[in-house]
């Protein structure tokens, strides 16, 4: 994660997670991520207050679909259906409120242009991933709120 602000002089840089000052300077990295790692993060300059929070989530599912926190109309998006580290992927298909928009190979993302109002609702990813010498499927969904600028 980074933070950066404009400014004229030379800022010094905290990070916080839920509250607590975790970490000095502009950036903060979290290696190997673990469940002890989930929580919402700020930072905060010495002449600014502390930003929004960011969300971090760790699952550990077999698919995970992604996307962005906040959406506001005209922006062009990604989905991200990535499957578990190290496991290979096979068909994967995307629905938004259960009706098939994108089927195809291994591909894992979504890049819907121009979102509009319309676009909020529920989106859901398939995958087929490979393991214990068979293919199993899994999903996961997110539900979109798109707000007007």
């Amino acid at each position: 994660m980074s933070c950066d602000i404009k400014s004229t002089v030379n800022e010094t840089y905290v990070w916080y997670k839920n509250g607590k000052q975790i970490h000095p300077g502009k950036s903060y990295t979290i290696q190997k991520a673990q469940l002890s790692d989930i929580g919402r993060y700020q930072c905060q300059t010495s002449i600014s207050d502390k930003s929004d929070s960011v969300r971090l989530d760790i699952l550990n599912n077999y698919v995970i679909l992604q996307a962005p926190q906040y959406i506001f109309e005209g922006d062009d998006i990604t989905l991200r259906c990535s499957q578990y580290p190290g496991y290979t992927a096979g068909e994967t298909i995307f629905y938004k409120d259960d009706n098939v928009i994108q089927k195809w190979g291994p591909e894992s993302e979504l890049f819907i242009e121009n979102v509009f109002m319309k676009s909020f609702g529920r989106y859901k990813c398939t995958k087929q991933v490979y393991h214990d010498l068979i293919y199993y499927k899994y999903s996961d969904e997110v539900t979109l709120s798109v707000q007007g600028k």
